[in-house]
């Protein structure tokens, strides 16, 4: 019951947190005034057999997906992507039921699952660590002398004398003294040379990194590196120039960042020098922002994000018009949360970065690009860069050593991530773990009871089946108001219905071949009629489209030495999703040019 999600790479994002002790659900979008609404996407082909649910809160939508390492994890994303998705270029009809819910209650949720989501990324970053730990070992047991740092590639290091680090360094000096960089710049020296000469274990090893990241951040602040170019996400087409109120708040920011810089030169905390070069370098992009006149932030991509090809054919002209201006919309209203939203400018920035990301990736497409970069999800912005090691005395043993213990902790933390995000079909799929995601938010079935009317358990009433799910979410809670968004096809349909003769329309627009509404695409199996506006030929068209597939697949036989059995495949899947029909069943609908068809599953 996985279904294979056809999603846009432009849109593959969830800003899951940010870093720092503040919640993302500080700065919350507005509470959707009719409350906690419930969502079922019905089945279409791929993986998709089995449909999907989510919850939406105002704008947002939190969900369980599948993802191409094997993990089944909790989501957000904003609701104008998650129906372009669904809705537009899967194709597939979504249903709504909204559970009225009292302010409080609104945003008592809204607080539970963004806590989730923060819990969650936690675990999930802390073996990601390790694994960078351990790669770093065995290159230095294989003699290589190197090691990334966590916002060096922000900066030039090229380049020196940089004005506007000078600037930066001389407010350092008067605030914490002319001798406190040096004092401080000799202290990690001399922790850095023990450590290495006395690696141990992995908490040693951890702390080295730090040293390290601090020691180059002191640098940057000495030699004066201005900001790489290639690190900024320069202005595009249709982006307006500062106003003043963005102005006025550019510069309150950047005081904050000016005494975010002063406390951490000043803490003790650990892991302060990556927080460090971040800070600096947003200052920087600030401060030139202001200069400018014209909206400058990093980077938001990480080295890990993925580069996808992409083509006219996956991605039409028209879509591409309309997903620039639906993220150039989406930078508008994050610039507007960043002069408003001053509680927390931290997080309203972190937004505004991820958004303008998204945007300039959307302009390179627009202007032909042949690639553009995929991120799962964003967090604050870490470009990273090589330094070099081989001043440093590692005892080979002791690196030996290290890496065996580090391998242990690892393999620990992969068995706990394996138990705790995986996937099974009945007992934890997108529909059972948004019920315990539900019911965790309250201390007990009364307290829900009381808030929402209702209360559902993962395992009763069939709620593993996304349908059933939704159904006994309707039967069950006190839902006030009930909505059906047609899939694309079906409201083109609708359309042409309007315009032109009914039988012309029906007669044209029933099949594959003669639709002026639909392309017959590849993933969507080989089938002639469609079957999911009109029940009473169902059986016949799904007769026919069953025969249809099966020749499809007879006729793949003589291309196996060509496609790899590919043809024969589309046949049996094509015979699969017939089979329904012809009991008055519906699965398969088609899909419209989605981007690309990633390792992202949603899965229910």
């Amino acid at each position: 019951m996985r279904h294979l999600l056809f999603t846009v790479s432009l849109i593959s994002w969830a800003c899951l947190l940010w870093a720092g002790p503040v919640l993302s659900a500080a700065v919350p979008e507005p509470a959707s005034p009719s409350g906690l609404d419930v969502v079922y996407v019905n089945a279409n082909v791929g993986e998709a057999a089995g449909g999907h649910t989510a919850f939406r809160l105002g704008e947002t939508v939190f969900h369980y997906q599948f993802q191409a390492n094997g993990n089944f994890i909790f989501v957000r994303e904003p609701w104008s992507n998650f129906r372009l998705v669904y809705n537009e270029l899967c194709n597939r009809s979504i249903f709504i039921s909204t559970i009225p819910l009292t302010p409080a209650i609104s945003e008592k949720l809204r607080y539970h699952f963004s806590s989730l989501l923060i819990e969650q990324q936690q675990k999930l970053q802390r073996l990601e660590e390790s694994r960078t730990r351990l790669q770093l070992l065995e290159s230095l047991i294989a003699g290589q002398q190197t090691a990334q740092v966590a916002g060096l590639g922000f900066f030039d290091c090229a380049k020196s004398a940089d004005l506007q680090i000078a600037g930066l360094r001389n407010y350092i000096d008067r605030v914490l003294g002319s001798n406190f960089r040096a004092g401080e710049k000799e202290r990690v020296k001399c922790k850095i040379t023990k450590l290495a000469s006395a690696l141990r274990n992995v908490r040693q090893l951890n702390t080295l990194l730090e040293q390290l990241t601090l020691q180059v951040a002191l640098k940057i602040l000495e030699i004066g590196c201005p900001l790489d170019k290639a690190a900024l996400i320069l202005p595009v087409a249709g982006e307006s120039q500062l106003r003043l109120p963005e102005r006025e708040a550019l510069q309150q920011y950047g005081k904050k960042l000016h005494c975010s810089i002063i406390t951490l030169l000043k803490s003790t905390r650990p892991d302060r020098g990556a927080a460090l070069l971040l800070q600096i370098a947003r200052a920087l992009a600030v401060e030139q922002s202001l200069t400018c006149g014209r909206m400058l932030t990093l980077d938001p991509f990480s080295a890990k994000a993925r580069i996808q090809p992409v083509t006219e054919t996956e991605i039409s002209a028209e879509i591409q018009r309309q997903l620039y201006a639906q993220f150039l919309g989406e930078v508008a209203v994050q610039r507007d949360n960043f002069c408003c939203k001053t509680d927390y400018p931290e997080i309203t920035y972190a937004f505004l970065e991820a958004s303008r990301g998204r945007l300039s990736e959307v302009d390179k497409v627009v202007n032909g690009a042949e690639f553009i970069r995929v991120e799962a999800a964003f967090r604050p912005p870490s470009r990273s860069a090589g330094i070099s090691l081989a001043d440093l005395d590692f005892i080979p043993s002791q690196l030996d050593s290290v890496a065996g213990r580090l391998k242990s902790q690892i393999s620990i933390f992969e068995q706990q991530i394996k138990k705790e995000f995986h996937y099974n079909l009945f007992t934890s799929n997108c529909a059972t773990e948004l019920v315990r995601s539900l019911n965790l938010a309250f201390k007990n079935p009364a307290a829900e009871r009381q808030a929402l009317g209702g209360r559902l358990e993962p395992h009763a009433d069939f709620n593993f089946t996304p349908f059933m799910f939704y159904r006994n979410v309707r039967t069950t809670f006190n839902c006030v108001t009930a909505e059906c968004l047609p899939a694309r096809r079906l409201r083109q349909l609708q359309n042409l219905y309007v315009e032109e003769k009914s039988l012309r329309v029906w007669l044209r627009e029933s099949n594959t071949v003669t639709s002026t509404i639909y392309e017959t695409r590849f993933e969507d199996t080989p089938f002639l009629f469609f079957t999911d506006d009109g029940w009473l030929l169902r059986p016949l068209e799904g007769a026919v489209n069953f025969s249809y597939a099966a020749l499809h697949g007879l006729a793949g036989i003589l291309t196996l030495p060509f496609d790899s059995g590919g043809r024969v495949y589309q046949g049996l899947r094509g015979m699969f999703y017939s089979l329904p029909e012809i009991v008055f069943g519906n699965i398969r609908k088609g899909t419209y040019g989605a981007a690309v068809v990633t390792a992202t599953r949603a899965t229910p």
